[in-house]
C-alpha cells in the first residue's frame, strides 16, 4: 500500500512539475519574448508623417509614403502600449507634421498599428524621389510663390517642382481641387505650369 502511495505520489509530482514548465513557457512567450511580435509585423514603410489633412480623419496621424508603380500612398497609423517611437523623447506624443520616418507595425483592414517608427535625419534620407507632405504645407509653398510646376493625376495625387529643385508630393483636398489653389496663387506669382494626366 505504501508502495502505490509512492508511485501515485511520483507521477503527480512528474506531472505538476511538466504543468508548471508548460505555464512558465506560455508566460515567458507572453511577457518577455519580443520574437512573436516581430513575426506579425506586414508593413515597413518610409514616408513623412501627416494629421489633420483635407480628406483625412480629424486628429488621427498618416504617413504618406510612396510605393513603386503608385505614388503618394496613404496609411492611417494607431498606437498602442507596445509601439514604441525612437525620437529625442522616446514618446508617440511629440510626433511633428512632415517628419520623415520609417515606420514598422501590422496592417490590418486599412489602418496600421505601429509597432516602431524611426526618425530620420537628413543624412538618411533619400532625396532622389519627391517627399510627402501634407496638402495645407503644399498650399503653402503655392501661396508663397515658391511652387515653379504643378503634374496631378487621376489618382488625386499632386507633384509640385519647388523653386529650390526640390520635387513634393501630396494628395489633393477632397474640398478645394489642386487647379483653384493654383488660380488662386497665380492672381499673386504669376503663371504655373500645371499638367494632368
Amino acid at each position: 500500500m505504501i508502495e502505490t502511495n509512492k508511485g501515485v505520489s511520483l507521477v503527480v509530482m512528474i506531472l505538476s512539475v511538466i504543468v508548471v514548465m508548460i505555464i512558465g513557457f506560455f508566460a515567458y512567450q507572453q511577457f518577455f519574448s519580443h520574437g512573436g511580435s516581430k513575426e506579425n509585423i506586414n508593413f515597413s514603410k518610409t514616408g513623412n508623417l501627416v494629421i489633420n489633412n483635407p480628406g483625412m480623419e480629424s486628429d488621427i496621424w498618416y504617413l504618406i509614403y510612396e510605393i513603386p508603380g503608385s505614388p503618394a500612398s496613404v496609411a492611417k497609423l494607431s498606437f498602442d502600449a507596445k509601439s514604441i517611437c525612437k525620437n529625442q523623447s522616446n514618446s508617440c506624443l511629440d510626433l511633428i507634421v512632415g517628419e520623415r520616418v520609417s515606420i514598422k507595425g501590422i496592417e490590418e483592414g486599412g489602418e496600421v498599428t505601429v509597432r516602431e517608427i524611426d526618425f530620420l535625419d537628413s543624412s538618411e534620407v533619400d532625396v532622389s524621389g519627391p517627399t510627402g507632405i501634407d496638402w495645407d504645407m503644399a498650399v503653402g509653398f503655392l501661396n508663397d510663390c515658391e511652387v515653379v510646376k504643378v503634374f496631378a493625376n487621376h489618382k488625386k495625387e499632386i507633384y509640385l517642382t519647388l523653386k529650390d529643385g526640390r520635387e513634393i508630393f501630396t494628395v489633393e483636398s477632397d474640398n478645394v481641387s489642386i487647379s483653384t489653389k493654383i488660380k488662386e496663387a497665380e492672381n499673386v506669382c504669376g503663371k504655373i505650369p500645371f499638367a494632368t494626366e
